[in-house]
């Protein structure tokens, strides 16, 4: 590159222009840049301002240098973040002092991390600017494909655009990072969410997180799910039982310390609330699924709960019915169903002898057929992934016939 240094009373400064470094076998793309230096008394202040500079070529001169404290040469080790930085501008001042002058300034794009830290998956694609000072950071984002790993927690990467503001500040030894408005969307479902969380010395962080989505699609719910924190039956149940749908609308709220999750001692809350349109149910693979379900649905703290206003089970219709799972940790987690159900008598029979009931109820009923309409009124309680339950149930008939 070309480069010009050049003194003055007190500092010097230095330009350059068309550089580019070779670093193994890898060109970096020609960028220019100019440092300033100037020493008043004993104190120091350096300014520099960057064209163009990817992030990841520079994190061997950071680990380098003794300027950057060791704590955060150790992060960017863990973390290995790299992306494309734009119009990057760096102001020390003697002491931090100058505060009207922003301390950094870039426009970044396609930024991401190449491994965990503190637990957190690593992240791709992000874009938009950052502002900041010794005391206070502001990000807005504009990311078109912004990506989170699966690591230990997902199945398979997640992927949607985000537009919105992150706002950092610290005072002492405490910070906190303020999210007033964050919109994300892709194919699957379209959120908008407030976040804050705090943190002290000696404090865990406190997470106050609220969220309302829509146009989710119940199909593809299973990707969202934490897997890698949840039991594996759980897990292979939910995948069997969301079958398809639509999410019309919901909402989530995340208020306390996440080491007390699920908050069963009542120091924090956890709650997620849809409603589904077009829901199809198979709550076990031994009976009907649920089709054609408007319902809904709520998880507290461990528990689930499905109220359907409407439903179809083979030809008989669903109204109204509740569904909940108390625990859905427990060994097994146990569900619950208590509802109504109105159609052809065919249809009680059909369950009555082509479900696990049949081991209770089939010699009784082998050989019958049966016509005309029927109600039936039923508790059900069915243990998942256990052959085990219990049924309790009426059953009324209107002009029906039974045939022996």
């Amino acid at each position: 590159g070309r480069f010009r240094w050049y003194a003055f009373e007190g500092g010097w400064i230095l330009d350059a222009d068309r550089v580019w470094v070779a670093i193994g076998g890898d060109v970096t793309p020609p960028t220019q840049f100019r440092i300033f230096v100037q020493r008043d008394g004993g104190a120091r202040e350096i300014e520099t301002q960057v064209g163009y500079l990817r992030l990841q070529d520079m994190l061997p001169l950071l680990q380098l240098s003794d300027t950057v404290p060791a704590g955060v040469r150790a992060a960017l080790a863990t973390a290995r973040p790299g992306g494309d930085l734009y119009n990057l501008y760096l102001h020390l001042g003697p002491d931090g002092a100058r505060p009207a002058i922003p301390y950094l300034y870039a426009r970044f794009a396609q930024l991401g991390t190449a491994g965990a830290w503190h637990g957190l998956p690593p992240v791709s694609g992000l874009s938009g600017v950052l502002r900041g000072t010794p005391a206070a950071a502001h990000l807005a984002l504009d990311s078109r494909t912004a990506g989170v790993a699966a690591g230990d927690v997902f199945r398979r990467p997640l992927q949607a655009r985000i537009r919105g503001r992150l706002d950092w500040s610290r005072d002492g030894g405490d910070w906190r990072l303020s999210v007033p408005a964050l919109d994300l969307d892709n194919a699957d479902i379209t959120a908008r969410a407030r976040l804050s969380i705090t943190g002290a010395p000696g404090r865990r962080p406190f997470v106050d997180l609220v969220a309302d989505f829509k146009d989710g699609d119940i199909a593809h719910a299973a990707a969202y799910l934490p897997a890698g924190k949840m039991h594996p039956k759980l897990v292979a149940w939910l995948d069997r039982a969301l079958v398809g749908g639509r999410v019309t609308s919901g909402g989530l709220l995340l208020y306390g310390d996440l080491a007390d999750f699920p908050f069963d001692h009542h120091r924090g809350t956890f709650q997620v609330q849809f409603d589904v349109a077009h829901g199809v149910l198979a709550f076990h693979k031994d009976w009907p699924r649920v089709e054609e379900m408007q319902a809904h649905i709520t998880f507290r703290g461990r528990s689930l709960e499905v109220e359907a206003a409407h439903g179809r089970m083979l030809d008989s219709t669903i109204a109204p019915a509740t569904a909940r799972i108390a625990d859905l940790t427990a060994k097994p987690a146990l569900l619950s169903v208590v509802g109504r159900a109105e159609g052809p008598a065919g249809d009680a029979l059909h369950i009555a002898t082509d479900t696990p009931l049949n081991a209770k109820l089939g010699k009784y009923l082998k050989g019958l057929t049966a016509g005309g309409r029927c109600a039936l009124a039923l508790d059900l309680e069915l243990p998942l992934m256990h052959p085990a339950s219990r049924v309790d149930g009426t059953l009324d008939f209107q002009d029906g016939t039974l045939d022996f």
